[in-house]
């Protein structure tokens, strides 16, 4: 898997960074957040009940995806946190992926932080609703 880093990507990789930041990131949040940074591809809320996002856009092996982090100081969100964070800054139509990656592969900053993938460019996933109803 190849990730662009936004400092050294090329000047079309990062025209596609900055493009995909502008169009995802809201102008206009929920109330009950608040913007407290920017960055050239990413952006930074926190929620007066203490969530914190991070809302960033990268591009892995050619694709743009969005990478959302969000994060409690004294706990692991829950799935209603994880739901909310989702469909505030992703949008409630569209597909994220939350990761479970092998122990060798796992790396976090922040021990009570969990990541979500979306990608921008096309639908990765297939309808798992079909799938299930043979279970």
């Amino acid at each position: 898997m190849t990730r662009i880093d936004p400092e050294t990507a090329s000047p079309s990789d990062q025209t596609r960074l900055i493009a995909g930041a502008e169009a995802l990131i809201p102008r206009v949040i929920a109330i009950g957040w608040r913007l407290t940074e920017r960055f050239v591809n990413a952006a930074k809320w926190v929620s007066e009940d203490g969530i914190t996002v991070i809302l960033a856009t990268e591009i892995v092996d050619g694709e743009l995806w969005a990478h959302l982090s969000y994060s409690r100081v004294d706990r692991i969100p829950s799935w209603e946190d994880g739901k909310r964070v989702k469909d505030v800054f992703l949008g409630p139509k569209r597909k994220a992926l939350i990761v479970l990656p092998p122990d060798a592969e796992y790396f976090n900053l922040h021990p009570n932080c969990l990541h979500m993938f979306c990608s921008l460019d096309r639908d990765p996933l297939p309808d798992f609703r079909t799938a299930c109803g043979q279970l």
